[in-house]
């Protein structure tokens, strides 16, 4: 339906600029020759009747060449193609995103376990103080807020990869 409606515009296209595209070709009492496309009317100047002449050229068709039935199923064939190509890339660029998106998540759940495993207090996670008092040491520390961090990271790539869904 589509190509009838397309093939139909371009016939009439075609035709009408035929038909609309006239160049005159004019001259004026000093003889200077002027090319238009309206036709002009005949000036009196003075009591003295100034003839214009004014005589049509040729037609003139735009350059745009006819179209052809088969030019026509070619260039619909193209765009077939081409949407198809793009509805294949599309579909890629969203299986690797999903991709991603999964491989995130498992990377959130490998280190919400390392977490877990970190906090675990150990004996030699505490340190004496001067006043007889216990505290954690600076390595334990370290160890859970460096894996904190690493989630937190993690966490918020994932969000970010998730809102950004592709098209």
């Amino acid at each position: 339906m589509k190509t009838l409606g397309i093939l139909l515009s371009l016939l009439l296209m075609q035709y009408t600029e035929l038909t609309l595209a006239q160049t005159l070709n004019t001259s004026d009492s000093q003889g200077h020759t002027k090319f238009t496309d309206q036709h002009v009317q005949v000036k009196k100047t003075a009591g003295l009747a100034t003839a214009t002449e004014a005589t049509i050229i040729q037609y003139q068709a735009t350059n745009t060449p006819s179209l052809s039935a088969a030019t026509i199923e070619h260039a619909i064939q193209q765009r077939k193609v081409k949407n198809a190509l793009d509805a294949h890339q599309k579909q890629q660029r969203y299986l690797s995103w999903e991709q991603q998106l999964t491989d995130k998540k498992r990377q959130i759940t490998a280190l919400k376990k390392q977490l877990a495993v970190a906090k675990k207090i150990r004996a030699d996670d505490f340190i004496a103080n001067a006043k007889g008092g216990v505290r954690l040491s600076q390595s334990y520390r370290d160890r859970v807020s460096g894996i904190d961090k690493k989630l937190t990271i993690s966490e918020k790539k994932w969000l970010a990869l998730r809102r950004n869904k592709p098209d």
